[in-house]
């Protein structure tokens, strides 16, 4: 089978491999999309602690269960029923980018997203950038019926943006001030909508905002174009943000999200930046604000999904291109030195259906 492997930064290959063999435990799963991530271009460019070299990459994927192996007993059958709901033959899957230990109790694995080093997805395990993948049947959710393989390869961003917007807690009519205009951004941004607050999304690529404009999102900022803090005062009539939601990890605007949260104000942080971040910390006594993070927290996929089915969140405009999985090595440097120019890349096995 073919795979991309990511041999050291900078350095990508398409190389024919064997077929992975399916253990017990484990499922056998036949990549049909992947989404190009903020996480595979930080491990291209050489940007993630610890990374492993070589490796596949790919961590937001979807595909169809092709082979299962034996559920090992552990003597809980609670567990045993959980891993072959999810590894029937034909099951259309999104695969999750973090391994779940397989004696976690029950109520732990619904939350299938729990932050683990020593299995995740493109950093130190090959992720989902070829032909076929074997996983744990924990690192698999059964797609629902209405979700494309298109349209799954966003639910870790769902995730993502959800739990942010869980942190932020806005209330009815609560302005929130969403740093970064991607997918996640963007995202947040809908949720946030559908809370019936207010967002503000602040971003300095204008063809982000004029997309974001398009999906609903009256207020828009360009840093490059005008004093955000001013902007945000402006449109909450001097009483600044609620809360505050970064998105972006961009070490500049980090240190400004501190100043656009009003009075007893929340600000979320969700990325690691790649440097040191000079922040005002005067904002924290003065507004008596709150800041929290939520990068490395579980998320509820099911709730990701059921906001894809319900159309809470749309993302068929977020998705730049669609492109064979072949052509990973010349778009995946693209999307690294030009990353305004895409929102997300998808790289397609199949149909994509």
């Amino acid at each position: 089978m073919k795979a991309v492997f990511l041999t050291e930064p900078g350095e990508l290959e398409l190389n024919d491999i064997p077929a992975p063999a399916c253990g017990n435990g484990m499922v056998k799963v036949r990549i049909e999309s992947v989404g190009v991530c903020d996480d595979d271009i930080n491990a291209y460019r050489g940007l993630t602690e610890y990374q492993r070299y070589p490796i596949v990459l790919g961590r937001d994927a979807a595909g169809v269960v092709v082979e299962t192996g034996e559920a090992p007993s552990n003597g809980d059958p609670r567990i045993i029923t959980f891993r072959r709901a999810a590894a029937d033959p034909g099951a259309r899957v999104v695969l999750l980018p973090h391994r779940i230990p397989r004696d976690h109790d029950l109520s732990v694995c619904s939350e299938r997203c729990r932050y683990d080093r020593m299995g995740r997805l493109g950093f130190n395990v090959d992720g989902a950038l070829r032909e076929f993948a074997v996983l744990p049947v924990e690192q698999v959710a059964v797609l629902p019926d209405g979700v494309s393989m298109k349209e799954a390869v966003f639910v870790q961003s769902i995730c993502k943006a959800l739990k942010a917007v869980q942190s932020a807690a806005p209330e009815e009519d609560d302005t929130v001030a969403i740093m970064g205009a991607g997918d996640i951004g963007i995202i947040a941004a809908q949720i946030v909508l559908a809370h019936s607050a207010r967002p503000v999304l602040i971003d300095p690529a204008q063809s982000r905002l004029e997309l974001a404009r398009a999906m609903g999102v009256t207020h828009v900022v360009n840093p490059f174009a005008s004093y955000a803090a001013e902007e945000i005062e402006w449109i909450t009539s001097g009483d600044m943000a609620d809360s505050v939601i970064d998105t972006a990890g961009d070490p500049a605007g980090m240190g400004s999200c501190l100043q656009f949260a009003g009075s007893g104000g929340r600000v979320v942080l969700t990325r690691k930046p790649a440097e040191k971040t000079i922040a005002d910390l005067r904002y924290i006594v003065d507004r008596d604000l709150s800041v929290h993070s939520c990068g490395n927290t579980s998320c509820d996929v099911d709730a990701a999904m059921r906001m894809l089915v319900d159309r809470t969140v749309k993302v068929d405009s977020l998705v730049s291109a669609t492109l064979p999985m072949e052509a990973a090595p010349l778009i995946i440097p693209s999307v690294a030195r030009n990353p305004g120019h895409y929102m997300r890349v998808v790289l397609s096995n199949g149909s994509g259906s």
